[in-house]
């Protein structure tokens, strides 16, 4: 190669070696906002693209500054007390060294880890509820067990009575967009900061909806749902399919795609649901088939569930 891009982590051994045999190293690690935007003026430099370069440097500016500056004007009291969990076993967060913990700054939380030693320090159950955080964001999408940090922070008991959870700010996050110092960490800023601070963007969030579904029955969809179960594989596939992973919840014993979806957990079979475990889990949204319109669809909302059936039968439907 021309040109092999590495990071601090490949500075013992790796980028000597390559030194040695006459290749040419450039080491991008950015820790911060401002050093993801030098990275990426940088790799234009040094690769010809200087003006593409800059047009995304201008572009995630831009975007960072309108997050910011609807943040900046805050009251001491509005900065809201937020836990982010990195993973579960061990409990694990993040220090003030990182950028994930500049992003939580910016969109205007306060970091209940900031005084604790190390970039990704463990910490304990008992910590995290005497600091009773208002806001509580888990990452999925890494590693095997992609989900289960934000399958604990939504069903772990002894967080049921912290201020996150009795006001429903219990999110899940793609640590793809807020831990990978990229282009796409303006995308994590701006999730994060409506997450944190829904009234200061309600611009962004779509107001509540009525759809119609498939059944023909109209639906009123109160806010955007991040706990979601599904009734049917083909309706699974639809939510990864549309990287909706991170919100599914539940799924039924049939679900055998993609293969991750199989450890969902289980709430009946195809036909016949398990209403108590779906009471449960407390989904914002069920998607539902035409054969649970009868029975099942009635029962869940005098619970007061939202349904969505979903049961396209031509191409043009499944579209």
């Amino acid at each position: 190669p021309d040109l092999i891009l590495a990071t601090e982590y490949h500075k013992a051994e790796v980028i000597p070696g390559l030194e040695r045999l006459g290749l040419t190293v450039l080491t991008l690690d950015p820790r911060s906002l401002d050093e993801v935007l030098e990275a990426i003026t940088l790799a234009g430099k040094c690769t010809g693209k200087e003006d593409e370069a800059s047009q995304l440097v201008t572009e995630m500016e831009n975007r960072i500054n309108a997050t910011t500056e609807k943040t900046a004007g805050l009251a001491e009291a509005e900065n809201l007390c937020v836990f982010y969990i990195v993973y579960h076993d061990p409990l694990m967060t993040v220090g003030s060294d990182t950028l994930i913990h500049e992003l939580i700054v910016k969109a205007g939380g306060i970091n209940i880890a900031q005084d604790l030693t190390g970039d990704y320090p463990t910490i304990g159950l008992e910590a995290v509820i005497a600091a009773n955080p208002q806001v509580i964001v888990a990452s999925y999408g890494h590693g095997s067990a992609a989900d289960m940090p934000l399958q604990f922070a939504q069903n772990e008991p002894r967080l049921a009575d912290v201020d996150a959870h009795v006001n429903n700010q219990v999110y899940g996050i793609d640590a793809n967009l807020i831990s990978r110092p990229g282009p796409r960490i303006a995308d994590g800023l701006e999730l994060l900061a409506k997450m944190i601070h829904p009234e200061k963007f309600e611009e962004m969030i779509p107001s509540p909806m009525e759809v119609t579904d498939q059944a023909g029955r109209v639906v009123r969809i109160e806010r955007m749902p991040e706990k979601i179960i599904s009734l049917a594989p083909s309706n699974t596939e639809i939510l990864y399919a549309l990287g909706l992973e991170g919100k599914l919840v539940g799924v039924t014993k049939y679900c055998d795609y993609p293969e991750a979806a199989k450890d969902k957990p289980k709430v009946g079979g195809f036909s016949t649901v398990d209403i108590e475990r779906v009471v449960e889990i407390e989904p914002d949204l069920i998607l539902a088939v035409n054969i649970h319109k009868k029975e099942v669809i009635p029962s869940l909302e005098r619970l007061g569930l939202t349904v969505v059936c979903l049961d396209p039968t031509t191409l043009e439907e499944v579209l």
